[in-house]
């Protein structure tokens, strides 16, 4: 039977269950193979791209960023905030440009003003034509959100039923997703180096 490097307790797993230190750390071990929600002693956790130090997860622009990057591209996966946040920034967008529009056909409507109802219907054409121009990449964000909880992007068709559908289709893009690589490509935290400042 091992015992702990660091307390000296008795181990019979991966880690110490004293202090969580893993047992015989070497090249290519990896201590979340047996237990992939564990935290070591020295600060590491499945959260982290190499031992000690921190992710890289896309900010609230970065993500956005990332969003037009990946344009049309239905490979591979996304993580949560990178799917969350573009979601976010397209409802503020479309929502505010939207209300802004209306409003102003509104007043337009009211003062009897050209200019005011130029400008309202210019802002309404302009939320249609966002909406139009982000169809592509927000199915390919879903697509890959999807597969980062290693289901087929197939699953993005449930979001054709009506009032049903979409709701579901959102609640499965919230799951977390699987540790590590799976089938559709390696963890998404771990792939961005492609797009540094984020």
């Amino acid at each position: 039977m091992p015992f702990c490097q660091k307390c000296g307790a008795e181990v019979t797993g991966a880690f110490c269950a004293q202090c969580g230190t893993p047992v015989n750390p070497g090249p290519g071990f990896d201590p979340f193979a047996a237990n992939p929600y564990a935290v070591g002693s020295q600060g590491y956790s499945r959260r982290s791209t190499y031992w000690s130090e921190p992710v890289e997860v896309p900010g609230f622009l970065g993500a956005y960023k990332m969003f037009w990057k990946k344009y049309a591209e239905f490979n591979g996966r996304a993580s949560r905030p990178e799917f969350w946040f573009a979601f976010l920034w397209n409802f503020i967008l479309q929502f505010f440009v939207g209300i802004a529009g209306i409003a102003c056909l509104a007043i337009a409507g009211e003062l009897e003003s050209g200019i005011f109802a130029g400008f309202g219907g210019f802002l309404l054409l302009a939320a249609v034509l966002y909406g139009l121009a982000t169809i592509c990449p927000n199915i390919a964000v879903v697509i890959r959100r999807l597969h980062d909880t290693n289901k087929s992007g197939l699953f993005a068709l449930l979001w054709l039923i009506p009032y049903v559908g979409p709701l579901v289709v959102l609640i499965l893009c919230a799951l977390p997703g699987t540790p590590g690589d799976n089938e559709f490509g390696p963890e998404p935290r771990r792939t961005l180096e492609g797009y540094e400042g984020f």
